[in-house]
């Protein structure tokens, strides 16, 4: 399947910040924690799009949790029910 590409967004910075912001939020983070977020192929062979990893580093150590959904398409609803992996 090829990749949604936004023509307004083509690095995804702006989704990227959105998805921070929101799950620091969520997450209540303090500014010391660091999240990188990682889209790729769904290991369900079901699946049959990618989806989105989230790897937060805080003073806790690190934890990951998982959008069933390309990274193109989360929206806000989505981090607040993401699932820790």
């Amino acid at each position: 399947m090829k990749k949604f590409i936004n023509p307004l967004d083509p690095d995804d910075v702006n989704v990227k910040l959105a998805i921070k912001k929101w799950a620091s939020d969520f997450l209540n983070l303090d500014a010391a924690a660091h999240i990188d977020i990682v889209e790729h192929l769904c290991s369900d062979a079901q699946c049959l799009h990618s989806e989105t990893v989230l790897k937060v580093e805080n003073t806790e150590g690190s934890h990951f949790y998982k959008i069933s959904k390309p990274l193109t398409f989360i929206r806000k609803a989505d981090v607040l029910t993401m699932k820790k992996v």
